[in-house]
């Protein structure tokens, strides 16, 4: 790992713990990706081409999309905004370790999981991953405030995902 302490990186951490008018530096980039990559997937054709590829792929290939392209384009804006939180997890931590992020995975999953879920669309959707992304973050602070080890935590979100997976099946069979 590589330790950041000092005046030399003293703007570097402060994106963790740093505030524009009283709310905290994560918040605000958080809020800005937000809007942004809801605009990107609902107001511009990127989106709705994207969200076309993802439903049927032979469809979008008779319409003419370009499918490869916007796979790629979709594998880089994921890097690029799983960089942006590399970047905040690193400040935070004040320190560069490769497998920094690795525990936030199964977070990641849940959340978007509990969005998709969620949604009246039933598909992978920005408000719906924020709502899940909330309940994940409350889940975490209440075990965190019981004093719940770290490898019970695991099993609990663990347990939280399977609950959240066979909601969505009784859910798909009440529909049908």
């Amino acid at each position: 790992p590589v330790y950041m302490f000092g005046n030399k990186h003293k703007n570097f951490l402060l994106l963790a713990k740093g505030k524009i008018c009283q709310i905290p530096i994560p918040i605000v980039v958080a809020i800005f990706l937000i809007i942004l990559a809801y605009l990107l997937l609902h107001k511009h054709k990127y989106g709705f081409r994207l969200y076309s590829i993802g439903g049927n792929e032979e469809a979008a290939l008779i319409q003419g999309i370009p499918i490869n392209k916007y796979k790629t384009i979709a594998f880089i804006l994921g890097g690029f905004f799983a960089s942006i939180c590399g970047i905040f997890v690193a400040s935070f931590s004040s320190s560069a370790i490769v497998q920094g992020a690795d525990q936030y995975l199964l977070l990641v999953i849940i959340a978007v999981y509990i969005g998709t879920v969620l949604s009246e669309e039933k598909q992978v959707n920005i408000i719906g991953t924020v709502y899940g992304s909330i309940f994940v973050a409350l889940l975490t602070n209440i075990l965190t405030l019981l004093n719940v080890p770290y490898y019970g935590e695991v099993l609990l979100k663990g347990l939280c995902l399977m609950g959240v997976v066979l909601l969505s099946k009784r859910k798909l069979k009440m529909v049908s």
